[in-house]
């Protein structure tokens, strides 16, 4: 028996939007460096055991589920790299504050003004153009990166009271 055209037009347009959400996930989990269970980060930081799940559980940073995996963002933990004490003081990244292998402290501030309910919209947040940016290109993960934290928590109050 032959579907109504209508029911077949429904049933594409659901295909191709489950596609593109699969897609946008693996793009949010592989991004930046990607995302990576909690002893793979520890393993790439030189840290104890455990300390990826005590920054979680203070609050200093977050993670996202993959089915049954709880996933780490490479990069919400600082790396100072070795080529940026070549450069010059003018152009080298700012980062008094931030100590190698540790969380970026505006994280917590972040997560404590506003947590939704889906993960996934940090790695959104942080990853996407934010239309809020006027510099093509750039996106939020590039200011905390900069230290220009005033800004991502106007960005991200902005996004709260857009979700929340």
């Amino acid at each position: 028996m032959l579907m109504p055209l209508r029911e077949v037009v429904m049933s594409e347009r659901n295909n191709r939007r489950t596609r593109a959400t699969a897609e946008l996930k693996q793009r949010l989990l592989s991004d930046e460096g990607g995302c990576v269970t909690a002893p793979t980060l520890e393993a790439m930081f030189s840290l104890e055991s455990g300390s990826v799940t005590a920054y979680e559980a203070s609050g200093e940073i977050f993670s996202v589920m993959d089915g049954d995996q709880r996933l780490y963002p490479c990069w919400v933990l600082f790396r100072k790299l070795a080529e940026w004490d070549d450069l010059p003081e003018d152009i080298r990244p700012r980062h008094p504050l931030f100590t190698d292998g540790k969380p970026y402290p505006v994280l917590k501030t972040l997560l404590e003004m506003w947590r939704p309910e889906n993960p996934y919209r940090y790695l959104t947040f942080f990853l996407g153009d934010h239309p809020a940016l006027s510099v093509p290109g750039q996106c939020p993960l590039d200011m905390m990166r900069e230290g220009r934290n005033e800004r991502l928590l106007e960005l991200w109050e902005y996004e709260a009271e857009l979700g929340g």
